[in-house]
């Protein structure tokens, strides 16, 4: 999962078809701590349009900006 994490820093402006910004390197190294010290793992983990990373649980959703 940490791999997919990094991958993000591919991401071309306009990713999602319209302006998306890609991740900043601040906002993947978070994500990949946050990642490292959760005892339970998110259902998904995924770029958001506003230059964030969003991990997505049962009943909770956080996201690191840029």
């Amino acid at each position: 999962m940490i791999d997919k994490i990094r991958s993000f820093s591919n991401l071309k402006f306009g990713w999602d078809g319209y302006k998306a910004i890609s991740p900043s390197p601040t906002a993947i190294a978070t994500a990949i701590c946050l990642y490292r010290t959760l005892d339970i793992k998110p259902d998904r983990i995924a770029p958001s349009v506003v230059g964030g990373i969003g991990f997505s649980f049962k009943d909770i959703y956080i996201e690191m900006y840029n």
